[in-house]
């Protein structure tokens, strides 16, 4: 928060940024609640290659042979 002129509540009020309003805790929480979207983004994309992973293992043992990856 920077006052330029300061004296008045007006001055004090005009100065104050949206960071200065805005509770430390809030901020945290909202960072959390961002790390918690990637993390169940990443998951999600995770889940999918581990089903790929399963089927492309169930191939290889109901053909009796080894196939070479596709990754």
């Amino acid at each position: 928060m920077k006052i330029l002129n300061p004296g008045t509540l007006n001055d004090f009020l005009g100065a104050m940024s949206e960071d200065d309003v805005r509770p430390e805790a809030l901020r945290r929480f909202e960072l959390m609640v961002e790390e918690a979207a990637r993390h169940a983004e990443e998951a999600k994309k995770n889940a999918g290659e581990a089903e790929t992973s399963a089927r492309n293992a169930g191939n290889i043992s109901q053909s009796g042979r080894r196939e070479r990856c596709k990754c």
